[in-house]
């Protein structure tokens, strides 16, 4: 460290400032099930952030007092930050280690996902596999033993970076709000740590020397074709099969009111297990017969023409059904539509009722 550096006021008041919201806040957050002192843990939170905010308003007297340059307070200021990140992830890593978070619950494995909240979801979902709760409450721990020290810092940070990014992507994504705040205190915490070592970040990913064997084209410009094709072929190749996913007044769930197999009514059951009694136009172009509790399925994807409304089903589940279903879906109104069609030999006509299906962020 250059101790005959300057320490303007800006960084001060930003060093000072972020180490004490991101040394008090987290604390002041703790989860009374799991610390049940959470009493002491916010005088604590509260304190410390007092003392840390005193640090800016008495540095110069600090740096008299203690002999140190501005800048040897500002490292122990920094110091301060890592050991206060440390202390949380170290805290959010054994969280998951010990089934204490994103843990899997039995009732949810039986409850429709559109009644479960999308942090139930999320907690579920990674909670089902304890190895992958493991692995990512390790790598927590990991990034915050090496931001603790000066030689490993940068590697702390990449890894906790990542970490912290994708959970604040994954709860806004999925309308997490209880712990956003306390996941962006950290993050500016890491990207602080980060850019005081910005010029060593720079030079490892665009000036640093290289090792690896290379092969040397006579052009320049046929080289930069072939890296481009990487890109431009799976693009060419993949874009003609985009599939629409919603398409409205069609896409939804229908309760089966009647049914007409080559002019003969069917009894309908919804409570049922052994006859279809819904129809789902799903998302991306699925067309699915289904009963009551969805042991009973018949799963096809359809091409569309939205002006005529007619449509063609091929079959994929269960196979061999090798029949496709022609059909004509009505216009909805008033939430009931029409669907009649052939299906090889059959003729089929469905009288269907709309019904409103709810997911954690949208009503379909």
């Amino acid at each position: 460290m250059d101790n005959t550096k300057t320490v303007s006021l800006t960084q001060k008041i930003i060093a000072c400032i972020l180490t004490a919201f991101v040394t008090a806040y987290p604390l002041a957050r703790l989860n009374p099930n799991f610390f049940p002192n959470t009493f002491s843990a916010r005088l604590l939170a509260y304190l410390l952030f007092a003392i840390l905010i005193s640090v800016l308003l008495f540095w110069k007297y600090i740096e008299r007092k203690t002999k140190k340059s501005s800048y040897s307070i500002l490292g122990l200021v920094n110091s301060i930050l890592a050991f206060a990140l440390a202390f949380h992830f170290t805290k959010w890593g054994l969280l998951k280690i010990l089934h204490l978070h994103v843990t899997a619950s039995l009732g949810l494995m039986e409850m429709p996902m559109a009644m479960v909240s999308g942090e139930k979801q999320l907690s579920h979902f990674f909670g089902q596999s304890y190895p992958m709760v493991c692995i990512l409450g390790l790598l927590e721990i990991l990034g915050a033993i090496f931001i603790l020290f000066r030689k490993t810092r940068l590697l702390g940070i990449m890894i906790l970076f990542v970490m912290t990014a994708n959970i604040i992507l994954i709860d806004i994504l999925y309308y997490v709000h209880d712990p956003l705040l306390e996941a962006f205190t950290l993050l500016t915490g890491v990207l602080y740590l980060a850019y005081q070592d910005k010029e060593k970040i720079i030079n490892f990913f665009f000036y640093a020397n290289e090792n690896l064997p290379k092969f040397n084209f006579n052009s320049t410009i046929l080289k930069n074709v072939l890296r481009l094709s990487a890109i431009l072929i799976p693009i060419i190749l993949l874009t003609p099969q985009f599939r629409t996913q919603y398409r409205k007044n069609l896409t939804g769930k229908y309760n089966i009111l009647k049914m007409k197999i080559n002019g003969d009514n069917k009894i309908i059951d919804q409570f049922s297990d052994t006859t279809f009694s819904k129809v789902y136009f799903d998302l991306g172009d699925f067309f699915i017969f289904t009963n009551n509790n969805f042991t009973k399925r018949q799963i096809g994807h359809f091409e569309i023409d939205e002006t005529s409304r007619t449509f063609e089903t091929t079959w994929q589940y269960p196979t061999g059904i090798k029949e496709k279903f022609k059909g004509t879906a009505s216009k909805l109104d008033n939430n009931r539509m029409k669907v009649t069609g052939v299906m090889g030999k059959d003729t089929l006509e469905l009288d269907l009722e709309k019904m409103e299906i709810k997911n954690f962020n949208k009503t379909y």
